[in-house]
């Protein structure tokens, strides 16, 4: 049995960050900054992850990944492999009444580009208060034609479109729920993890949450050695097709820049997105998760914890996760990359259960 106890929590190690990092910066404490002491605890945590690793090693030597995990699909090329895993959720995306989002959205009138909060309540006085209404003021009323038609028709991309494009700053929440009235096949989940946050470290492992027959399944790839990623990420390109909606965390800055650009440096050519619309809910926690609950940062462990209820069994802070990769690669031993596994498959289940959340909380943040 894998003991998991020698390995300090994330939160362990953000509190010792912390307690480090006002002791450097408070000039005024009576108790001063001790580099050595902090250099001491800082060795500790490497001693106790490379304890944890060596553990890995251990336990998994000898261990093929189809031992450890239950549906495996291993493609072989010749500079290595491209491991496949599929995982089986018992997950329900939310879902959100079309009809009830296109009434919801004719009742705003400040959609209207010039109708801000003071304008918007003066012509509420005077009886418009849709925006079928407006279709009959002399100011405003081919531009109320031009939405009302375009919520008519139904189109949900090109809604979700005028909706981004619109510079009010209250759109987030009706974009939210307008893209969760497209059909549950149509949406897909993505989280990658990189041999370090610039665009030209290597993509190592892809993971996917999608749904097939309206139940959820996540797929995570990865590459046995860093000569295959070519090979890793032509792979992962069809899962991209006859998607709708995307879903990540900071996927907007790091995941999909960084895949995109590993696709051109491998000379592949990139995924076509122009048909996905991107929801980052790393901006949905900022604004509406982070103030209700009074939370320090929006990390998404950060969210399990204190929002989801929810506390991850076995992982490791982001910085060693290289490391762990690397040690894979050259022992190919599965050990090390277990963590990084696992790490990936509740990074995706945890964005479905967030984005229920936004949605069941919509009352408390009005």
């Amino acid at each position: 049995m894998l003991d998991r106890k020698i390995m300090p929590s994330n939160k362990e190690l953000e509190n010792i960050a912390k307690n480090l990092l006002k002791l450097s910066q408070n000039q005024d404490s009576e108790t001063p900054f001790d580099a050595d002491l902090a250099e001491l605890i800082f060795d500790d945590i490497d001693t106790q992850i490379t304890r944890y690793k060596h553990q890995l090693l251990q336990t998994y030597a000898h261990t093929p990944i189809d031992r450890v995990y239950d549906h495996v699909n291993i493609l072989h090329y010749d500079d290595g492999n491209v491991i496949e895993l599929t995982f089986h959720e018992p997950l329900q995306f939310p879902r959100t009444d079309l009809n009830e989002i296109i009434h919801e959205l004719s009742t705003q009138i400040d959609l209207i580009h010039g109708v801000g909060t003071w304008r918007k309540a003066y012509l509420h006085e005077q009886g418009y208060r849709t925006l079928f209404d407006l279709q009959s003021h002399p100011k405003w009323k081919y531009e109320a034609e031009f939405i009302t038609n375009l919520l008519t028709t139904n189109d949900r991309t090109k809604i979700l479109r005028f909706l981004t494009q619109s510079k009010r700053k209250n759109t987030s929440l009706e974009l939210l729920k307008l893209a969760t009235t497209f059909d549950p096949n149509e949406i897909l989940v993505l989280d990658i993890e990189t041999l370090g946050l610039w665009h030209s470290n290597t993509v190592f492992m892809i993971g996917f949450g999608l749904f097939i027959d309206r139940h959820f399944t996540e797929k995570i790839f990865f590459s046995s050695n860093q000569n295959v990623e070519l090979e890793l990420l032509e792979a992962v390109e069809p899962l991209f097709q006859h998607k709708k909606i995307l879903i990540s965390y900071n996927g907007k800055s790091f995941d999909i820049p960084v895949l995109l650009h590993r696709f051109s440096y491998n000379g592949l050519e990139e995924p076509d997105l122009t048909d996905l619309y991107h929801l980052d809910l790393l901006h949905y926690s900022r604004k509406f998760l982070k103030p209700h609950y009074n939370l320090n940062n929006c990390r998404l462990s950060t969210l399990e914890t204190e929002i989801l209820g929810m506390h991850r069994q076995i992982d490791i802070p982001s910085a060693y996760v290289p490391e762990f990769y690397l040690t894979y690669e050259q022992t190919q031993n599965i050990g090390p990359l277990i963590p990084i596994i696992e790490h990936n498959v509740h990074d995706i289940k945890s964005l479905i259960l967030l984005l229920e959340k936004i949605l069941n909380c919509e009352n408390e943040y009005e």
